[in-house]
C-alpha cells in the first residue's frame, strides 16, 4: 500500500519534471505505483469521509493534485450538481486525468498548474480538496494561502494529510517489530524532507487557522488496507511499500533503517511461513476542514 504510508500522493513544489528519475512523477512516484497505492486505501469509508465535508446542492470543486482523476470518479456520481476541475503540476498526469473523467462529461475538467499559483480567478470555488498533497508542497502556508483566494467566502478547503511516523502493521495479531522499523524509516524521511513532510496530519489544523480559515474542524480517519490472505502475500506487499518508498525517496540500499525493514520482514517471512490469517496496514489521516 504505497499505501497507507501514503508517501505516494500527487504535488509536489518540486523544480523537476515529471519526465526524470525514470518515469516518475514530481511526488517520486511512477504512474503505476500512485494508481495502485490509491486504489488499495481509498475505499468507499474514506469517500464517505470526503462527501460528508461536502456541501449540499451545486458547487464548484478545485482538485489540488489530482493525480490520475480518483476524486473525479468517486465523488462526483454522489454529487451530481457538482462542478470539479482538477490541477496538477505534472503535465502528462493532467493530460492522462482528463482523458479518464471524459465520461463524467462537460462538469469535469483538468488543467496543468501549481498549487502555489493557481490558474484562476479569485473567489471562484465552493471547496478546495487536497488529499495527500500538502505533504509534498515545501511551502505549505504559501499553497493554503493560495487556495483561500480562489475559495469564495464561506468556501470551505478540504485537506487529508497522513502521519506517517504512526505505522500500524497486523497479522493475527501486533507486530511491533515492523511498527517500528517502519515509523524509523519514515522518521529518517522526515530528516531528509522526502517528501518534504511526511508527517503533516497532526499539524493540520493549526496550519489551517494561521491561514486565516475559521470553523476549523477534524476528524482522525485510519486509512488502511484489511485483508484475509496468505502471510507471504501480505510480506509481499509490505516489502512493496518499503520498495516505493526508497525509490521515491531515492534511498540507497545500504540507508540503515531500510535495512531494518528489510530484516525484520526476512523474519517474519521464516515465522509465518504457511500461515494464513488476517491483515491490516493502517495509518492516521488528519481530515481538515476551514471555511474561508
Amino acid at each position: 500500500m504505497t499505501g497507507n504510508a501514503m508517501p505516494s500522493d500527487d504535488l509536489n513544489d518540486s523544480n523537476s519534471t515529471p519526465e526524470a528519475r525514470e518515469g516518475r512523477g514530481p511526488d517520486g512516484l511512477t504512474e503505476q505505483e500512485l494508481r495502485r497505492g490509491r486504489a488499495e486505501w481509498w475505499d468507499d469509508a474514506f469517500t464517505a469521509l470526503l462527501l460528508d465535508a461536502m456541501p449540499d446542492g451545486p458547487f464548484r470543486l478545485v482538485d489540488l493534485g489530482c493525480g490520475y482523476g480518483h476524486a473525479a470518479t468517486t465523488l462526483l456520481p454522489a454529487a451530481p450538481e457538482a462542478q470539479y476541475l482538477g490541477v496538477d503540476l505534472d503535465p502528462v498526469r493532467a493530460a492522462a486525468c482528463a482523458e479518464l473523467i471524459q465520461p463524467l462529461g462537460g462538469r469535469a475538467r483538468v488543467v496543468a498548474g501549481s498549487a502555489l499559483a493557481l490558474p484562476m480567478a479569485a473567489d471562484c470555488a465552493e471547496v478546495v480538496l487536497s488529499v495527500s498533497t500538502l505533504m509534498h508542497i515545501d511551502d505549505v502556508p504559501a499553497a493554503l494561502s493560495e487556495a483561500r483566494r480562489v475559495l469564495r467566502p464561506g468556501g470551505r478547503l478540504v485537506a487529508v494529510e497522513p502521519d506517517n511516523r504512526v505505522q500500524m502493521f497486523r497479522f493475527d495479531g501486533s507486530l511491533p517489530g515492523l511498527d517500528r522499523a517502519f515509523s524509523a524509516l519514515f522518521a529518517r524521511l522526515t530528516s531528509l524532507g522526502k517528501p518534504a513532510h511526511p508527517e503533516l496530519g497532526p499539524q493540520l489544523p493549526a496550519l489551517l487557522g494561521a491561514a486565516g480559515f475559521d470553523q476549523v474542524g477534524f476528524r482522525v480517519h485510519m486509512t488502511q488496507s484489511a485483508h484475509a490472505e496468505p502471510a507471504e502475500t501480505f510480506l509481499d506487499r509490505v516489502s512493496g511499500v518499503a520498495d516505493v518508498v526508497a525509490a521515491s525517496a531515492e534511498l540507497s540500499e545500504q540507508e540503515p533503517t531500510l535495512l531494518e525493514c528489510r530484516q525484520v520482514l526476512a523474519q517474519l517471512r521464516e515465522q509465518l511461513a504457511g500461515h494464513e490469517g488476517y491483515s491490516v496496514h493502517a495509518v492516521p489521516s488528519w481530515r481538515c476542514v476551514g471555511v474561508a
